[in-house]
């Protein structure tokens, strides 16, 4: 079933996780063309978790080779502070589907593997560098997100002090599950041009209540639909219940 919403604010819900990469992939593809039209580059924020190896996968294969890889640049929204080859690396999440052995315009990796506060400050510079911007946040055409079973997204977590940033674009948050973690902050996802959120499975469902149709202030990805400059939402039935 599809529910479409407007273009700032659009609701998909798909029947399986299959269909939920392929109705992102379409939305990728279009916010890729309109970018590189409108500004002759697009910059696309990649997230982690198992939600979205699918969407990667068909952005890799041969039914999209007409978007404009040559003016993508790559950049991720957050990434665990672990080696670009551990199994838990965001980065190794995107190389391992065949994303990344597009011809691409530039692939900006947040280095896990350095020491915390040095990687978020050199991750923050790199992104000032690359959208040339004096303005309290960049500008980045789309930015990926999920949805914790904890509520969090990116990697900013309910209560903490990582949800309060408005000075800085990147920050190394405390210890999450055993790793710390290197995360865009609230400004950088209220200022991206468009933000789409994946979201699959029946234990998200009380979540999405709580962020998307109650935009709960307590939780990151509530603050991100509230203020959000475009929004897509796309889950499968058993998220959305």
């Amino acid at each position: 079933m599809r529910k479409p919403g407007g273009l700032l604010r659009e609701v998909v819900v798909e029947s399986c996780l299959e269909a939920v990469a392929e109705a992102a992939a379409t939305r990728v593809a279009r916010e890729a063309r309109a970018a590189v039209e409108a500004r002759g580059t697009f910059t696309l924020a990649l997230s982690g978790g198992s939600t979205p190896e699918g969407l990667y996968r068909l952005l890799a294969g041969t039914t999209y080779d007409d978007i404009p890889w040559a003016s993508t640049h790559l950049l991720w929204g957050d990434e665990r502070c672990v080696p670009p080859h551990d199994e838990r690396s965001n980065y190794r999440l995107a190389e391992t589907t065949g994303l990344l052995e597009r011809a691409v315009m530039g692939v900006h990796r947040m280095r896990g593997e350095d020491p915390p506060e040095d990687a978020a400050a050199d991750y923050d510079s790199e992104l000032r560098a690359l959208v040339e911007s004096t303005a309290e946040a960049p500008e980045l055409d789309l930015v990926l997100l999920g949805l914790g079973q904890d509520g969090h997204t990116a990697s900013l977590f309910p209560g903490s002090p990582e949800m309060e940033v408005r000075d800085r674009w990147v920050v190394a948050t405390g210890e999450q599950s055993g790793t710390r973690r290197l995360t865009f902050t609230m400004p950088v996802l209220l200022r991206a041009r468009r933000v789409m959120f994946l979201v699959t499975g029946s234990p998200k469902r009380e979540l999405v209540e709580r962020a998307l149709h109650e935009e709960d202030p307590t939780l990151p990805a509530g603050l991100v639909v509230a203020g959000a400059r475009a929004l897509s939402w796309i889950m499968d039935d058993a998220a959305a219940g």
